[in-house]
């Protein structure tokens, strides 16, 4: 290990580096993923997300980063696997779970036929990566899976479930 040293480097005269930039907190439904920069999570990349859950520390993370868009919504730069990580490390009990699907329910993301079709996606779900932990990702599973077909019909049915699943990790948190 070495010392950081400036010997021998020239500081310059003038230097426009921009506005600082900030660390702040945000809302996984004000995320966005611009196809064009962030590959989807399949193959490899579901596997590292999924180790990076299994040995998850605070020490070890690294914010996400975004830039802010219209709307009050920010599109991710580089991060997207740490943002879904969020979902996998987050335990949810029954309890809490069932709340979160009332919420589905209350906020018309699911209608009353569905409230079975998530509790049995929650209770018994049909992949096996969800079948270890009933946890953020687990639950977002079983909103979806029950929703298969129905989504191009309510495009921003998506955005609200999250924000339901969001304010569902911080009330188990």
């Amino acid at each position: 290990m070495r010392s950081i040293s400036t010997e021998g480097l020239q500081k310059p005269d003038n230097v426009s580096a921009g506005a600082v930039p900030m660390l702040q907190w945000l809302r996984i439904e004000d995320l966005l993923v611009d196809p064009a920069y962030q590959r989807p999570i399949v193959g490899q990349g579901q596997r590292n997300v999924m180790r990076i859950a299994k040995a998850f520390s605070w020490s070890c993370f690294s914010p996400v980063v975004v830039s802010p868009i219209e709307g009050g919504k920010f599109v991710i730069i580089d991060g997207q696997h740490r943002t879904i990580d969020r979902y996998r490390r987050t335990d949810i009990p029954n309890a809490l779970a069932d709340h979160a699907i009332l919420s589905m329910y209350r906020r018309r993301v699911i209608n009353v036929q569905r409230i079975p079709d998530v509790l049995e996606h929650w209770e018994q779900p049909a992949f096996e990566e969800f079948k270890e932990r009933r946890n953020a990702w687990r639950l977002f599973n079983a909103a979806t899976y029950a929703l298969t077909g129905r989504i191009v019909d309510r495009p921003n049915t998506t955005p609200i479930l999250h924000e339901i699943i969001d304010a569902t990790c911080e009330q188990a948190h």
